[in-house]
């Protein structure tokens, strides 16, 4: 009997393992989500910041254009 018990105990143990993996893992792939959120965020505000770039580079060559 006490050999049942101590194979219990041990599944018990396994399973709690198991299940602390499994919300650890969880807890993993909301950190993923979140992550590709922000990046595509990052990305947008690039893509917005080359734009605004490319807006004051055609600036300057206008204003140099008009000083020639």
């Amino acid at each position: 009997k006490a050999h049942l018990e101590v194979a219990l105990k041990q599944l018990l143990d396994e399973k709690e393992q198991v299940d602390a993996e499994k919300a650890e893992k969880k807890k993993l792939e909301v950190r993923v989500g979140e992550l590709s959120k922000e990046m595509k965020q990052l990305q947008t505000r690039v893509e917005q910041l080359l734009e605004e770039k490319k807006q004051m580079e055609g600036k300057v060559d206008q204003i140099a254009a008009e000083k020639l």
